[in-house]
């Protein structure tokens, strides 16, 4: 596995790889297992979408990834990804777009365990109080502020 520290305008990021897959995408400051720095292709092409996105020329990523995910994980990631760039929805509308309206628990464990943050964009989904409800809420805010600017331009 290697990684590369990427200098955004809302601080570090790292990604890092497995087998030319991206296995991790989140702020520096987010608990992750440090990997040997390396100037895989890989990495280089993933820092390429990160500053892309944050210019604001980048909407969706296009980085094979190698999550390991439970099947139910698989379904609430697919439908976080299918949510417009700037926009959001709540874990109640995620559950009952998977329909599974009584996965309410499920979905908000697959938000606080995502590793792939801009990948799987875990901060366009919300709490009931339309609070952003994963992990980091400081930096999940200025994620959605920067979309939403982005979105009008």
């Amino acid at each position: 596995m290697y990684e590369k520290i990427i200098e955004t305008p809302i601080g570090p990021w790292v990604v890092q790889t497995l087998e030319r897959k991206i296995t991790w995408l989140a702020p520096i400051d987010m608990p992750r297992v440090k990997q040997i720095s390396q100037n895989a292709a890989i990495l280089q092409l993933a820092e390429q979408q990160v500053l892309s996105y944050f210019a604001g020329e980048r909407m969706e990523f296009e980085l094979a990834s190698a999550f390991e995910l439970t099947d139910i994980q698989a379904d609430i990631f697919e439908a976080i990804m299918l949510i417009p760039y700037g926009e959001t929805r709540t874990i109640q509308q995620v559950a009952a777009f998977i329909e599974k309206p009584e996965a309410v628990q499920a979905v908000k464990r697959a938000l606080l365990h995502n590793g792939l943050w801009l990948i799987v964009p875990t901060h366009r989904v919300v709490d009931d109080g339309q609070e952003v409800f994963s992990g980091a809420r400081a930096i999940e805010q200025q994620l959605l502020r920067h979309e939403r600017d982005y979105r009008i331009l």
